[in-house]
């Protein structure tokens, strides 16, 4: 259910506007919501995240109990960070023109709503709190890596090249308006982060590794070029352990993805290399390589039988390549983090540090 609101901004989530949205879903019951009680989810996230409770006016053992609401964030910084990036109009054109069609559990969507003046999106979604996400620091077990990843190969190999589908011309234009901006942004906070993160000096850094960090620095044409190599599909562009909601439906076990924030078009391996780099402990990346065949293996049962394994390697650590400028990004730590901010980019500098020295990443860049 899409709508386009001039104040979805200024949306207040009362009983008479809820009872709106979920008539739909009531009907069986004619049950009414008389209460809604607002619960403010704790974390970092893009937006202003409230697990909603409603009360009925009457029994309702059918109706829904709980839901997410999505709603725009007010801090300040964010909103810089959205004015280029676009999180809210990209994940408001996933569940209005994408998810139906990807082949992938999600929370169902009740109401997505844009302001198109401000880009600002207002979603009211599933509550999964019955199936936990993953935790980054902890990282993934072998089986929820191969689970995620089985779920990742069928999104991708769902939208393989598929840029005659009008739902991909309107996320690539969508993206275009801003995509040199994002770009050169990208670009400027990574020459300003690695002297950053050589500093920290959070974990050792092989030479190999030092030298291929940088000559990424004023360069991310080159990374950009080397992922563009690769097939075009429906990236995720987020795809970690906190955006993956692990359970069971009918004993089997299965993940929901969420967060769709930086959905764009381009190589299905940044998501591949981002979960693997970031997620997978070292103490287990003896599975990687399985895992990653897994993967592959995924999307020729799902009819992508014209891409090599040696296609699908090479583009892996290609993928690692901007992976890597991300885990720089997000390891770099402003001068008031906490501890636990300090515990988690020290895992995640050892982790993409580890990647890029076994595979060899400076061989890519010739440096």
């Amino acid at each position: 259910m899409t709508h386009i609101s001039p104040q979805s901004s200024q949306l207040q989530l009362t009983p008479a506007f809820l009872n709106s949205v979920l008539r739909p879903f009531l009907e069986t019951d004619h049950a009414m919501v008389i209460e809604v009680k607002e619960e403010q989810l704790a974390g970092q996230f893009n937006a202003d995240l409230r697990r909603l409770f409603l009360t009925y006016d009457q029994p309702a053992g059918m109706a829904l109990q709980s839901l997410i609401a999505k709603l725009p964030t007010t801090d300040s910084r964010l909103n810089e960070r959205a004015a280029v990036f676009q999180p809210g109009s990209r994940e408001n054109w996933f569940y209005s023109s994408a998810a139906s069609r990807s082949s992938v559990p999600i929370p169902f969507c009740y109401y997505n709503a844009i302001d198109n003046a401000t880009g600002q999106s207002i979603l009211l979604l599933e509550d999964l709190s019955h199936a936990p996400t993953g935790n980054q620091f902890k990282g993934a077990t072998v089986e929820q890596a191969e689970l995620a990843l089985t779920s990742l190969a069928r999104l991708h190999a769902g939208w393989w090249n598929d840029t005659s589908s009008m739902a991909i011309q309107e996320l690539m234009q969508l993206i275009a308006q801003n995509w040199e901006v994002e770009q050169n942004l990208v670009g400027e906070l990574y020459d300003r982060a690695w002297p950053h993160f050589l500093r920290q000096a959070l974990v050792s850094m092989p030479d190999d590794v030092r030298r291929f960090g940088s000559a990424l620095v004023g360069n991310m044409k080159v990374v950009d070029a080397l992922i563009d190599q690769a097939p075009k599909t429906l990236v995720h562009g987020d795809f970690r352990v906190e955006n993956i909601h692990f359970g069971n439906r009918n004993n089997q076990a299965i993940c929901w993805l969420i967060d769709w924030e930086d959905v764009f078009w381009g190589s299905g391996m940044v998501d591949v290399s981002w979960f693997l780099g970031g997620c997978l402990p070292i103490e287990e990346s003896h599975h990687e390589m399985r895992i990653l065949q897994h993967y592959y293996q995924t999307l020729h049962e799902e009819g992508i039988k014209n891409y090599s394994w040696e296609r699908c390697y090479y583009d892996y650590r290609c993928g690692m390549v901007s992976s890597f400028v991300q885990g720089v990004l997000s390891a770099t730590l402003d001068d008031d983090a906490n501890e636990e901010e300090h515990h988690l980019a020290q895992v995640v500098s050892q982790r993409f540090i580890y990647a890029a020295q076994h595979l060899h990443l400076a061989e890519i860049l010739s440096v």
